[in-house]
């Protein structure tokens, strides 16, 4: 079970828990008076985590002092006697206010905590302050060699609690202890000394100020503010600025753009990871092998960042407006999910005092999914003067530290400033159109134009308390259009100007508003969590693709992580939300892969088979992985994409998309995972597959994944199904379909064969079916060793965590969920008690999946806490990785956490069925649901659930076993068991 992400607390001493460094000071006055050497708090403070010798080194650096190793070491022991006997003096006074409780209240939860102080007396202080046994570890400057920034200190504290490294937190006064932290590879908080603060994850004045249980859950010291359709930065944290522009990312699934901020400045410039991206427009770079064999991939994919249009700067006196230089006040920035919006407002002071008050609202837009728009308003508070605006367009922008976009074209026409880029190796070209409008003020402009950047300036006769605003229009068009695309991007810009932007934000909200009335889900009695599920909702929304033929990424078009490339995580986990919302929408994630159905032939072929195997990781369709041992060996992903046509076709009816592009996919896809496996003599001549990987990631190369062949038993008969219906209902296309697939009824009584003998392991002794051929008999390990919620797999060596009990993420845990119909509660009981305690979640899909299992078979407390993993995992940066972009399939996967875990919903052969467990953390929640052509809405809560028809025709449904029928205007209550 997940319990806390922080299972230990490192303290340094000085500082920290005691004021000891008060003592540290007087004992090194002491020495300097004697010595006729200068000493201040100045110099003192530049020895916080620093040892005696090296101190003595910095003070005989500021005096210019010479001495030989003898008497340094004679004069450092003459200070630390000095210190040990003023040390008589400590008592409870020095204590840090509140750290006692602090520590207190964590270890009463479990927590490890342990002192790491480069002092050697530490020991003795702790004694005397009678709070020793407050810690399960001491390190003392006696069990080192190197000192602070040298991470050896917190390394060994941990080694000593037996908690891995990414799981611990230090508390430190000093830079050099943050540094420390962090090479080793744990949280920090400063505490106390502002110099922590800019480079610490946290920082506090007082142990008050930590939410305990926010913190230990993410490492946050305090939880988000709450609102049922906004999440709010408090206030401007450079440490956490790239973990917010993901979380402030807005996009329509056309494009995406990241929340940064328009003002930049020499600081934010370094910091911030600005990015711009469009769905499918990618470039590659060839990859190089130590050694190339057959079917390695030959070239990685990259969604590009291109032309950053955000800009925005502000002078006033030639003073420019800054947000990091400590003249901002009252900022409040904040994610509007009702209304599909950033916004913005802070004011600014300027050196002479002037004072001006400044909003922004910025949206990505939902219907013209070619266009987005800025406003920034400016109101001088205090003076009446010129206010010089500057709003700037930078074309090319590298993808980390690549450059992988140039300059074709661009020029001004209809009043629209546009500019074509193009990737370098695939010359896909990107035109953008951009019209800046300022209104409310008198003004003169001009226009700056060079290779790079295109400025639009204009200095602006401010009146005092009255508004002005810049509007920044922007319209883009790609390739991938198959249109004239600087017309397009022309025409739109100008159409979205002569709108306004008030028009805009007006039809915005309109989709925004459809989309809620439909898709959203309220929960009761739990502000916190009602918040943060619509969060991961409203992301999901903003990936959707406005057109078919397109997908979502690993990470949607919010970061550079996994550079748009497409894997199993959109059919598996981001489908459900839409098919059971607007179903018809799943449609444009599986056109996506018929568009790419040639390449996954070139795979296919490739790979030494026949039919069509689809990459694992992709933007095009060419596989891109290197690691082939995992990515190439999922064949589940055939697999997968399967079991998503099968439930978007029961879902919608849709037979024209099953019989003219889904059928396709289904059968070449079975062609080439029938000559993939076989029948095998020594396992009773039943259909194998053997060499691969599951979902586990951490087990490669293995024969029969339970997993990987239930699905392709599932993949089969479904295959067969389509293939005898469509001979049934349209012979002449199923004709032609098997002449240019060149297959026939043998090949389907093949899948039939395969499918009636696909081959399992079943352990009478456990009462499990096995992962695999091997993972019961591997390696044993002590869970406690091994980091939770982090990928290990850079940490072993393959050959040792191959062979070993250890699971990425849910295995045959999500087989028992997907195709929980086949299988016993006792079963699915089983194989939950055995694989979850080894799991250590490595992946954001693992959580959620594990929660509905946790939910299934009446484990409340486990579905609960792995709830709020998956629901807070990108907002509290669980995994400390949302910088690069959002977990797509971990949002999807909090819809399916509250839908097919709380309310129980499965939509088996047998029909749809409902077994509500709602936690005891919530009074209630509500929703809707589509489902064959209607729509129904379900408001549970601990007592009831309530099913009413919304739309469409009458629904069957079971509940607790039980047989259902709602129809309009007769709502359905049953009693919560």
């Amino acid at each position: 079970m997940i319990n806390y992400n922080i299972k230990a607390a490192l303290f340094d001493l000085d500082g920290v828990v005691a004021f000891t460094d008060r003592y540290h000071f007087l004992a090194w006055k002491e020495l300097c008076n004697e010595k006729g050497w200068y000493f201040d708090e100045k110099i003192n403070n530049k020895l916080r985590g620093i040892p005696r010798k090296e101190s003595l080194e910095i003070i005989l650096e500021h005096n210019n002092v010479d001495i030989s190793e003898e008497e340094k070491n004679l004069l450092a022991d003459k200070k630390n006697k000095t210190y040990v006997k003023l040390l008589d003096n400590v008592n409870k006074e020095d204590e840090y206010v509140g750290v006692v409780d602090f520590i207190k209240s964590l270890r009463s939860k479990g927590i490890k905590t342990a002192i790491c102080s480069s002092s050697k007396n530490a020991n003795f202080v702790l004694e005397k302050l009678n709070i020793l046994d407050l810690f399960d570890a001491v390190v003392t400057g006696n069990d080192i060699k190197k000192a602070k920034p040298n991470p050896e200190i917190f390394l060994l504290g941990a080694k000593r609690l037996g908690i891995p490294a990414f799981h611990c937190v230090v508390f430190e006064d000093s830079s050099v202890g943050i540094e420390a932290a962090h090479a080793a590879g744990m949280k920090s908080c400063g505490v106390g000394n502002y110099e922590t603060y800019k480079i610490s994850d946290e920082f506090i004045k007082n142990y008050s100020e930590i939410d305990i249980e926010s913190f230990l859950e993410s490492g946050h010291k305090e939880s988000f503010k709450v609102n049922p359709y906004r999440v709010y930065e408090k206030e401007i944290k450079l440490r956490d600025i790239n973990h917010v522009e993901s979380i402030f990312a807005l996009g329509n699934g056309y494009m995406g753009m990241r929340g940064v901020y328009e003002e930049t400045d020499l600081l934010t410039e370094k910091i911030e990871k600005p990015g711009m991206y469009i769905n499918g427009v990618f470039d590659k770079e060839k990859i190089s092998h130590a050694a190339f064999f057959n079917g390695f991939s030959t070239h990685d994919q990259f969604t590009v960042n291109l032309i950053d249009w955000r800009f925005i700067s502000l002078y006033i006196d030639a003073e420019k407006v800054s947000m990091t230089e400590g003249k901002v006040k009252n900022h409040v920035r904040y994610l509007d999910m009702k209304r599909g919006v950033l916004f913005r407002s802070f004011e600014w002071c300027s050196n002479s005092g002037k004072i001006i008050h400044v909003e922004s609202i910025r949206m990505v837009n939902l219907r013209r999914f070619h266009g987005a728009e800025i406003k920034y308003s400016v109101t001088p508070v205090n003076f009446d003067g010129e206010i010089k605006i500057i709003s700037s367009v930078k074309k090319i922008n590298p993808l980390g530290n690549r450059i992988l976009t140039e300059n074709r074209e661009s020029g001004s026409r209809s009043g629209a400033e546009y500019m074509v880029i193009a990737t370098k190796e695939t010359n896909i070209s990107v035109a953008s159109a951009i019209i800046n409008k300022i209104e409310g003020a008198e003004f003169t402009n001009t226009e700056i134009r060079n290779e790079n950047e295109y400025i639009y300036e204009a200095v602006v006769n401010a009146i005092e308390g009255k508004t002005f605003s810049l509007t920044k229009f922007a319209a883009f068009y790609s390739d991938n259009d198959d249109c004239s695309i600087i017309d397009e991007a022309i025409n739109d810009v100008v159409a979205m100007e002569n709108l306004g932007f008030d028009a805009l934000l007006f039809e915005q909200e309109e989709e925004w508003s459809k989309h809620w009335d439909i898709a959203d889900i309220k929960i009761y009695g739990n502000e916190t969590d009602d918040m943060t599920v619509r969060f991961n909702l409203f992301h999901l929304r903003q990936q959707l693709p406005p057109q078919d033929d397109m997908s979502i990424g690993a990470t949607g078009l919010t970061g550079q992580s996994y550079s748009g490339k497409v894997f199993w995580d959109t059919e598996m986990y981001i489908a459900p939300y839409f098919n059971y919302t607007s179903p018809e929408k799943t449609k444009r994630f599986l056109m996506y892969r018929y568009k790419i159905l040639d390449k996954a032939r070139e795979r296919a072929e490739l790979m030494g088979g026949k039919g069509a195997l689809f990459s694992w990781c992709s933007v095009d369709g060419e596989e891109t992985s290197v690691v082939f041992e995992a990515s190439t060996a999922e064949y589940h992903l055939q697999s997968d994409i399967a079991f998503a046509i099968k439930r978007y076709v029961s879902a919608t009816k849709d037979y024209d998309f099953l019989y003219n592009y889904g059928a396709e996919i289904l059968f070449d896809t079975a062609v080439y995972m029938f000559n993939r496996g076989n029948f095998i003599e020594g396992n009773d001549n039943k259909f194998c597959l053997n060499v691969v990987c599951g979902p586990d990631e951490y087990a490669c190369g293995v024969n029969n994944n339970f997993y990987t062949n239930m699905m392709l038993k599932s993949h089969f008969e479904y295959a067969v199904k389509v293939y005898e219906q469509m001979n049934e209902k349209v012979p002449d296309k199923l004709s032609k379909l098997s002449e240019k697939l060149n297959i026939d009824i043998n090949d389907v009584r093949n899948w039939s064969k395969a499918a009636s003998n696909m081959y399992y392991k079943y352990n009478k002794k456990l009462g499990i079916y096995e992962q695999d051929d091997s993972f019961v008999t591997n390696d044993s390990v002590d869970m406690d060793t091994i980091p939770k919620n982090f990928d290990i797999r850079a940490t072993f060596h393959p050959l040792n965590l191959w062979r070993i009990q250890v699971l990425k993420q849910a295995d045959v845990v999500l087989l028992m969920f997907v195709q929980g119909d086949n299988y016993s509660l006792e079963e699915k009981k089983n194989s939950y008690e055995y694989y979850e305690p080894k799991t250590n979640h490595g992946s954001s899909l693992s959580a959620a999946v594990h929660s509905i299992m946790a939910c299934e078979i009446n484990k409340p407390k486990e579905a609960y806490a792995y709830f709020r993993s998956a629901a807070y995992m990108d907002l509290c940066d669980f995994k400390h990785n949302t910088n690069g972009g959002l977990h797509m399939a971990c949002l999807g996967g909090v819809w399916m956490n509250v839908v097919n875990g709380f309310l129980g919903m499965r939509d088996y052969e047998g029909g749809l069925e409902f077994n509500p467990k709602l936690p005891s953390e919530w009074k209630g929640c509500k929703l809707k649901l589509a489902y064959k052509g209607s729509y129904i809405e379900i408001n549970a809560d601990n007592a009831k659930i309530e099913f009413t028809l919304i739309s469409g025709g009458n629904v069957e449904f079971a509940c607790y076993g039980n047989k259902y029928l709602i129809s309009k205007g007769e709502p359905v209550k049953i009693h919560i068991k």
